[in-house]
């Protein structure tokens, strides 16, 4: 998790994460893309914030690169920002996450927030910071 409030994150905090190498942890994830379109993307979204929401909460951050291993998988360790294309479409897609959070998520997590941060090469960043539940959501 950026140890900022998510109002105050800036490019440059996004950065700092990628210059640092900063590895995937219990309170933060990287996504390069923001495709969640089919039942296993949903599902894979769905258990990403309730894991963070049932833990100590955390920031699942889209626009950002893994390095790659030599089997070509993710390593959880940053590579790149750039952001993600399509802005225009960003707000449509937070709230169509919202959407899917409220319809497949019981109890409800309160308090999910969603904070662009532009200045990347291809578009913003989009950040989706989830708090500890104290209901445990499934």
């Amino acid at each position: 998790m950026i140890r900022k409030t998510l109002s105050e994150i800036q490019k440059q905090d996004v950065d700092a994460l990628v210059s640092a190498k900063t590895a995937e942890r219990r309170t933060l994830e990287y996504k390069e893309f923001l495709n969640i379109n089919s039942d296993d993307e949903k599902r894979e979204f769905l258990y990403d914030v309730t894991s963070f929401a049932n833990a100590v909460g955390g920031d699942l951050i889209f626009g950002i690169r893994d390095q790659r291993g030599p089997d070509g998988r993710p390593t959880g360790v940053p590579e790149s920002a750039n952001g993600l294309s399509n802005p225009a479409g960003l707000s449509t897609e937070i709230m169509r996450l919202e959407n899917i959070l409220l319809s497949s998520v019981a109890p409800r997590i309160s308090g999910v927030q969603f904070q662009e941060v532009s200045g990347f090469a291809l578009g913003p960043v989009l950040i989706v910071r989830i708090p500890k539940s104290w209901v445990a959501p499934r």
